[in-house]
């Protein structure tokens, strides 16, 4: 994930004072004493989104993690010292013990957020949410209205997420619009960081698609269009920081963004305030899914990261979170740079990405130490001849 806004203000205040000193972001980096955990409670949904990672259904697994076990694994995560967990799904307001699982989460000390369709959501459940500790709302909304329903397989669901974006912002729950890019919405970008603005939330949010689950029938963006596509959002959000918008811009699900961003960063701003960006990203890392980032699917297994369910690292039915903690997959995944090969592996800039998604990889490939097929730097940026021009960034 790459906090565009947050960077910009870092270089904006370099390049006005010498003495700035930045500390690194470290939600999600190797720098965090443990693991942010996303925690997809449900696999019912409302919706049937084209993309869904976890091809979500109508109906919830039979295996699903009861209450007592939820509430046991949350004291687990509190007890392993994990920061934050993010509630999805599915659609985790389906889940009728959603509001007891936040209040404990809150009552141990691991920082709960949630990420929604938003469909559900109104003033009342938003308010006794922010009472529990909710920290962040994040709303899924990929196009404008008739574009978005039909893509997320919902009557009016964008006038409904709408609703629920604007009980948050009421409740006084930070907010986000989150938005997945793909070939068909790749040209609404601009409009959908409007709307996050006219509704007042504190965060835009664009993701690129990773095609797994349903997504993989998806058609992506190709590394050359992702490119463009960042360099004008990068731009967009600069505009906004310098009008003294209050929307912070975000982009994740490409790791490459981060030495990109330093690139473009390096056409706006002095050497000094770029280091000092560079510094940051450095000590963050980029993708550390394993980790920085561990998910828990509905049943309990589990995963590096949200969309990698082909690894499983154990079963909280089975063992604690401190044991599946120790699973040597994730030592494996921490020494990264040691085993990825191809242009990821010789990349000049894979302390800053960390290499990207291994999961597109594997989709790819069937190799999770490849290169990842999204990566936007050119060959040249990268410092990688191909063995042949198939080998570099498609146009």
């Amino acid at each position: 994930m790459l906090t565009i806004t947050s960077y910009l203000n870092v270089a904006r205040q370099a390049a006005r004072s010498s003495a700035l000193r930045a500390s690194a972001p470290s939600r999600y980096g190797a720098g965090a004493r443990a693991p942010v955990v996303v925690w997809n409670l449900t696999e019912r949904c409302n919706q049937a989104c084209a993309h869904c990672y976890a091809s979500a259904s109508h109906d919830c697994s039979p295996l699903e993690l009861d209450t007592a076990t939820s509430l046991r694994i949350l004291d687990e995560l509190a007890e392993a010292k994990v920061p934050a967990v993010i509630f999805s799904g599915g659609e985790p307001m389906l889940r009728k013990d959603l509001l007891q699982l936040v209040q404990h989460a809150t009552n141990v000390g691991v920082r709960p957020q949630l990420s929604s369709n938003g469909t559900l959501a109104n003033d009342a459940a938003m308010t006794v949410l922010k009472q529990a500790g909710i920290g962040y709302f994040g709303v899924s909304i990929d196009g404008p209205p008739d574009f978005n329903d039909a893509f997320r397989g919902m009557h009016r669901g964008y006038e409904r997420a709408i609703r629920g974006l604007e009980s948050g912002v009421r409740a006084g729950v930070k907010t986000g619009l989150r938005m997945t890019v793909t070939k068909r919405n790749a040209g609404e970008v601009r409009t959908m960081a409007a709307l996050a603005k006219r509704v007042g939330v504190d965060r835009f949010y664009v993701s690129h698609l990773i095609e797994v689950g349903r997504g993989g029938a998806v058609d992506a963006c190709t590394p050359a269009r992702t490119r463009e596509l960042l360099f004008d959002l990068f731009e967009l959000a600069l505009d906004e920081l310098e009008a003294g918008s209050p929307v912070g811009f975000v982009t994740g699900g490409n790791d490459s963004a981060g030495p990109l961003f330093l690139r473009w960063l390096a056409t706006r701003f002095d050497v000094d305030a770029v280091e000092r960006v560079r510094a940051l990203l450095a000590a963050r890392g980029g993708n550390t899914s394993g980790v920085g980032l561990l998910c828990i699917d509905s049943e309990g297994d589990v995963h590096p990261d949200q969309f990698w369910r082909t690894e499983t690292l154990g079963n909280l039915k089975e063992q604690s979170f401190g044991e599946i903690l120790q699973n040597p997959m994730r030592a494996h995944l921490a020494r990264r740079a040691d085993w990825l090969t191809g242009r990821c592996g010789a990349c000049s800039a894979l302390g800053l990405c960390g290499g990207g998604h291994r999961e597109r990889a594997l989709a790819l490939h069937g190799d999770v130490a490849a290169p990842d097929p999204s990566c936007v730097l050119t060959d040249a940026e990268v410092g990688w001849v191909p063995a042949s021009p198939s080998q570099g960034v498609a146009s």
